[in-house]
């Protein structure tokens, strides 16, 4: 596997090595990854049927779906967004640990 990450250690290339992220960095990106779609989807069902309900005339679970769906795709804009922001953070950038194996 190919990955980029900041060398302290002075690994060279093609060495094994161990890679280590911060745990609150880490907790943070699965935070984003995972639960802000799960979210999105929930409140875009919840949202569509509301609004179905509000309207009248549409099936509120149908229009529920769709609504979650739409969401959902927000989401992942939402998430690109938030990942570009935090690329440039060396926080959430890997760095070497130690070197298992040289090359």
């Amino acid at each position: 596997m190919r990955a980029e990450a900041l060398n302290d250690i002075g690994a060279e290339v093609g060495d094994k090595v161990g890679l280590d992220i911060a745990s609150k960095s880490l907790l943070i990106a699965y935070s984003i990854v995972f639960l802000v779609p799960l979210s999105f989807l929930v409140c875009g069902f919840f949202l569509g049927s509301f609004l179905a309900n509000f309207i009248g005339g549409l099936d509120s679970q149908s229009f529920g779906f769709i609504m979650s769906f739409i969401f959902l795709g927000l989401s992942y804009l939402l998430i690109r967004k938030i990942d570009n922001k935090l690329a440039s953070k060396k926080q959430f950038e890997p760095r070497i640990a130690r070197v298992w194996k040289k090359n």
